[in-house]
C-alpha cells in the first residue's frame, strides 16, 4: 500500500466515528471514508524517476549530516499565499457546490453544524517540496539562494517510502495541481460524494437534531479531505516548477508530540527519514553561482558523511 493511501485512511478515520452510534450511520461513514480514500489516490499521475530538492548551502550541510529532510508547517512556509490559495478554492467550492446545491433545510443544518466542526484548530500540515524539473532557472533563483545553493537529486521510488521520525503519521507524496479547473474538479467531486451520502441516509427526512452527529461527522470528513487536497494546490503562474510535495497531516496538537521541532526562527517542522538510513541521493548539482572553494566543501562534506555520489555543476545562466 502506498504511503499516501495510509496517510489518507488515517486522516479520514481519526475521530470519524465518535459522533455516530446508529448502525446505519456507521455504515455510511465507513463507506464514505473508503470513497474519499479512493478519491485521494486518484491524483497519482506518472511519477518521475527522480526529484530535485533545491536548497541553500547551509541547509544542504544540515541535511547530509543528519540524513533528514524537513517538512515545514504549511502555515509557516516562505510563501503563505500558497496556503491561502488552497483555502480560497475550498471556500469557493463549499459556497457553490454545497450550500447552494443542497435543499434549504439541509443547507441550513450543514451550515449551523459547520460552526462547531470548523471552529476547532484543524490538523497541522507539514510539507516538503521537490521539483521534477532538472536544472530549473526559477528553482535556482527562488529556492537555492539565487544559484548559490545546490540541487539534491533523489531517487523518487525511495522518497515515496519516507517516514516521519517519532510519529505514526505517514507522508503522502502528491503532485501539485496548478490550474483552476482541475483544482475545482477535485474538490467538487468530494462534495458530490458527501451530498450523495447525506441524501441516501436521510432518504427524504427533514434534518433534525437526531441527525446532528451524522451531519457533523460527514462535514468534518469533507473538510479534512478538502484541506488534504488543497495542500497540493498552487497558482498556475508557478506551473513550470513541476513541483511535488510530501504532505504530513498531524492529527494532534504539535505541542503534544516530540515529533515536532522548532528552528531558531520559531518555524515548526517534522523530520522525514528514509527507512534505509541514508537519504536516497543519486547526485548533487551545485548552483551556477557557487564558488570553486564552496564546491570543494560540498564534495568533502558528502564524502565525510558516506555519500559517494557525483557532483555536477549547473551551467544555467542567471542574471
Amino acid at each position: 500500500m502506498l504511503a499516501s493511501d495510509l496517510l489518507h485512511k488515517r486522516h479520514l478515520a481519526s475521530g470519524a466515528l465518535s459522533l455516530v452510534s446508529e448502525p446505519a450511520d456507521i455504515a455510511h461513514v465507513l463507506a464514505l471514508g473508503a470513497q474519499l480514500t479512493r478519491l485521494g489516490m486518484a491524483d497519482v499521475v506518472r511519477r518521475p524517476a527522480e526529484f530535485f530538492h533545491y536548497t541553500t548551502l547551509g541547509s544542504f550541510f544540515k541535511i547530509i549530516s543528519s540524513d533528514v529532510l524537513r517538512a515545514t508547517n504549511a502555515e509557516q512556509c516562505n510563501d503563505l499565499k500558497e496556503v491561502i490559495h488552497g483555502r480560497e478554492r475550498i471556500s469557493e467550492c463549499l459556497t457553490q457546490q454545497v450550500f447552494r446545491g443542497f435543499p434549504r433545510s439541509l443547507r441550513w443544518h450543514f451550515f449551523t453544524s459547520a460552526q462547531e466542526v470548523v471552529a476547532p484548530r484543524p490538523p497541522s500540515y507539514f510539507i516538503t517540496c521537490f521539483s521534477s524539473r532538472p536544472d530549473g532557472q526559477i528553482e535556482w533563483v527562488q529556492y537555492a539562494d539565487h544559484g548559490r545553493g545546490v540541487a539534491i537529486v533523489l531517487d523518487r521510488s525511495k522518497v515515496s517510502r519516507f517516514a516521519t521520525a517519532n510519529a505514526p503519521e505517514v507522508p503522502a507524496l502528491k503532485p501539485i495541481t496548478y490550474h483552476a479547473e482541475p483544482q475545482r474538479s477535485q474538490l467538487n467531486v468530494a462534495c458530490d460524494i458527501v451530498y450523495t451520502t447525506l441524501t441516501r441516509r436521510l432518504a427524504g427526512d427533514t434534518p433534525s437534531t437526531r441527525h446532528d452527529g451524522f451531519v457533523r461527522t460527514l462535514l468534518s470528513m469533507l473538510c479534512g479531505h478538502l484541506m488534504y487536497q488543497a495542500m497540493a494546490f498552487k497558482h498556475d503562474f508557478w506551473k513550470d516548477e513541476q513541483e511535488w510535495r510530501t504532505v504530513v497531516a498531524l492529527q494532534r496538537d504539535p505541542s503534544d508530540t516530540n515529533a515536532v521541532h522548532e528552528d531558531p526562527r520559531g518555524r515548526k517542522y517534522m523530520e522525514l527519514r528514509c527507512d534505509e538510513g541514508a537519504l536516497p541521493i543519486t547526485r548533487v548539482i551545485v548552483g551556477p553561482a557557487v564558488t570553486p572553494e564552496q564546491e570543494i566543501d560540498v564534495r568533502r562534506a558528502l564524502t565525510a558523511h558516506g555519500y559517494h555520489v557525483p557532483v555536477l555543476r549547473s551551467d544555467v545562466p542567471l542574471r
